[in-house]
């Protein structure tokens, strides 16, 4: 009986030790689980990024027709390049009015270079969807800078779009020798 109390006694005096013991037993314990559970492999998979191919055809009054592709985004002029340039019997003042060699060309395009004399109605060479077109592209269009490119865009976040290409005249800047110009270019 006297060991008993003996027992008892010291563990009433080592209490606070032992309350620390079984509390680092403890937070031993869940250290130990959680490194286990931080262990679990982790594997990052980096996408292989796909090669930007952009492809082109040209046809008409070219020294090389045909359908180039580019591992770079490239213009209309570095198309026209790649074809060996403008033939002889190229209509020159068609491609000055109405082609815009400064403009992005885009995936899928099909360029046609019409010679001297040749009838070219209807013809939708570039033609940009007015109600989608970036600022940027706007601004590759002849005639139109920054200044009326914000112009076109605020008119048609104001309008819901524009319902004709004629109603591109309503914008502030495009008067009617302007819009003659801009209209082989543009479609809905």
């Amino acid at each position: 009986m006297l060991a008993s109390n003996q027992i008892r006694e010291f563990l009433y005096r080592q209490r606070p030790y032992l309350f620390l013991a079984l509390g680092l037993f403890a937070i031993g314990l869940g250290i130990s689980q959680l490194h286990q559970a931080m262990e679990t492999k982790v594997e990052i998979v980096i996408p292989t990024p796909t090669p930007f191919v952009l492809t082109a055809e040209i046809n008409g009054a070219v020294y090389y027709s045909g359908v180039y592709r580019f591992t770079h985004p490239v213009r209309i002029k570095e198309l026209l390049i790649a074809a060996g340039g403008l033939a002889a019997n190229a209509d020159r003042n068609w491609v000055n009015h109405y082609l815009n060699l400064a403009a992005p060309l885009n995936d899928g395009e099909k360029i046609y270079i019409p010679r001297r004399g040749e009838a070219v109605a209807g013809q939708q060479t570039l033609a940009i969807p007015l109600n989608q077109a970036t600022f940027q592209l706007l601004t590759t269009l002849p005639g139109v800078g920054p200044h009326l490119a914000a112009a076109i865009i605020h008119y048609r976040q104001n309008h819901q779009g524009f319902k004709t290409i004629e109603e591109l005249q309503a914008v502030p800047g495009i008067g009617p020798q302007l819009f003659q110009k801009l209209k082989p270019f543009l479609r809905l």
